[in-house]
Formats: C-alpha cells, sequence, structure tokens
C-alpha cells in the first residue's frame, strides 16, 4: 500500500511540473492552475473552504493565494455575513488563462512526457 501511495504522490508531482512548464510564461505554477479552476468553479470560496477541498494546509493554500493575487489573477473580498473571512474571485487576466489551463490539465493526461519520472 506504502508503495502505491508513493506512486500517486510521484504522479502527482509529475503532473503539476509539467503543467508549471505548459504555464510558465503566465507565471503560474501547476498546483496553482488547480486553485484557478476550483475559485472558477465555486466564485466566492473562501480559503479555508478552498483548503479543505484540495486537501492541503491553510498556511500552504494562503502562500499561493498570496502569489495569485500578487501577480493579479485573484481578488479578495470580505464577506459581509463574516468580516475575518475572505471570499476569492479570479480576476479578468485570470478568466483569459482558463481555456490554457483547461487544455494543460487535458494535455497532461495524454503525454507519456508528463510521467517521464513515474516507474
Amino acid at each position: 500500500m506504502e508503495k502505491h501511495i508513493g506512486d500517486l504522490m510521484r504522479i502527482v508531482r509529475c503532473t503539476n511540473y509539467f503543467r508549471t512548464q505548459k504555464m510558465a510564461d503566465s507565471g503560474i505554477t501547476g498546483i496553482q492552475c488547480t486553485y484557478l479552476l476550483c475559485i472558477n468553479r465555486t466564485p466566492g470560496i473562501s480559503q479555508e473552504q478552498l483548503a479543505s477541498q484540495l486537501y492541503k494546509d491553510k498556511s500552504v493554500i494562503a502562500r499561493h493565494l498570496a502569489s495569485l493575487e500578487s501577480n493579479g489573477y485573484i481578488h479578495r473580498e470580505p464577506d459581509p455575513k463574516d468580516r475575518r473571512v475572505q471570499k476569492l474571485y479570479l480576476t479578468a487576466k485570470a478568466e483569459e488563462l482558463l481555456p490554457r489551463i483547461s487544455a494543460s490539465f487535458k494535455d497532461t493526461l495524454l503525454s507519456d512526457a508528463a510521467f517521464s519520472g513515474v516507474p
């Protein structure tokens, strides 16, 4: 079982690396592509909800979101019901990249290069 988990983790790393290469000119990493797709699917999602959906630590999510925000791909708005919660939304700049991001996921699944480091 541990070997299979290790293999799955290698596949995730390889596919994220492949997407990072495909999106290099935009400055978005493979994992950030996943964040943008989740935010697009659920506009107004909170940072905590995003972390829960992706099974990621909140501090890791926070660092990636800060980068996406500083590069103009997302913006945050306070939740009117709870000002401690920040709702996440894509900017027009991110929306323009969505077709490329979706294509990078499809390319990953169809590319032998994405799995070149996987036994």
